[in-house]
């Protein structure tokens, strides 16, 4: 420091030094949606499952009397495929699950598909090949291949927007 650098009415100190931030490195997330047994908002499924209006198979049969019409949709994941129809009349749910090692019942999927009016989103470029698929046989992670193949050759190109 020089020796005229402090006076009376002043003081010309060098600026103070600035401490260095320390770089925080980020660590990458855990990938929880890759694991085998992930399913999100499971919990919360399970508890509006509860005061869900499911009908049972007699209500089924009951539906198909009253000439019931079902909106139906499909679900696709790795280890999770479900195709859920709601009556439009009667508001009342139906719908088959399989999850991985597990089997649809095949035929309950069919006898719904050939006796009952279905209206869907997206039936004819997707959920349609989807049920014929599923009432095929195919497993869980062959139905998901299936649904991502399907996705990016037909059904992206037909999106009014840019996707990448």
């Amino acid at each position: 420091m020089r020796k005229d650098a402090i006076g009376f009415f002043w003081q010309d100190l060098p600026p103070a030094k600035k401490e260095k931030k320390q770089k925080v490195k980020r660590q990458p997330v855990e990938r929880v949606w890759e694991r085998p047994d992930y399913l999100p908002g499971l919990d919360a499924a399970m508890r509006f499952a509860a005061n869900d209006p499911r009908m049972t198979d007699g209500e089924l049969v009951e539906m198909y009397f009253a000439q019931e019409t079902f909106v139906y949709d499909i679900e696709c994941y790795k280890n999770y495929f479900l195709v859920a129809f709601k009556g439009v009349k009667f508001g009342k749910v139906y719908y088959l699950e399989m999850t991985a090692g597990q089997t649809l019942d095949t035929e309950k999927y069919e006898w719904i598909m050939k006796n009952f009016r279905t209206v869907g989103f997206n039936s004819r470029n997707y959920d349609n090949t989807m049920t014929f698929l599923a009432i095929a046989g195919l497993t869980v992670d062959k139905l998901k291949e299936a649904s991502d193949r399907m996705y990016t050759l037909y059904l992206i190109p037909l999106l009014p927007f840019p996707t990448k």
